[in-house]
């Protein structure tokens, strides 16, 4: 009777089993191609505390003529292709412009984890000498990466600048 039972449940299932299923094997929401659109380059108030003011002379937006660099960033193209198996590529490309006669075409790999908001890099060519730590957002399909200079003064630090590159989702995740 016991073994009728037994059959029985698995036949039919039981009410206890999950009807939606959880997998932790979720794609990353960083995974895909990313391609820089612009750079926004904030420096904190003189008169207002924890305000930070948006420097027009660093930023930039890719494709359009800068008041001071002129062309520079006209045709710049950097995009990340964040893999799913932890590693990345950042290929940067930099035609000659008005400041530089020479041509700049490089990539960067390495590998990258993230935990919430906090985005971990290690790259580097003494197999990844380079670690670097970001907070990043995602909305939409628009990725911020943050990335800040400290100044280490008497014990403390001192938020200096703040700098958002910023990408749009060139393909969906791979």
């Amino acid at each position: 009777m016991k073994k009728l039972i037994f059959i029985t449940l698995l036949i039919w299932g039981c009410d206890y089993a999950p009807t939606e299923h959880t997998h932790e094997d979720a794609i990353n929401p960083l995974v895909g191609v990313w391609e820089h659109t612009a750079y926004e380059y904030y420096k904190p108030s003189i008169d207002v505390p924890d305000y930070w003011l948006l420097n027009d002379t660093n930023s930039y937006v890719v494709g359009e003529i800068h008041p001071i660099y002129e062309d520079y960033y006209v045709n710049i193209s950097v995009k990340w292709i964040i893999n799913s198996n932890g590693t990345f590529i950042l290929d940067v490309y930099n035609p000659p412009n008005n400041i530089s006669s020479q041509e700049s075409d490089y990539e960067l790999e390495g590998v990258w984890s993230s935990n919430g908001s906090k985005l971990t890099l290690l790259y580097g060519d003494d197999v990844y000498d380079e670690i670097r730590l970001r907070d990043f957002e995602i909305i939409n399909d628009e990725l911020k990466i943050l990335e800040t200079d400290m100044n280490y003064t008497g014990g403390t630090y001192e938020l200096l600048t703040k700098k958002y590159w910023i990408y749009k989702r060139f393909t969906n995740p791979l």
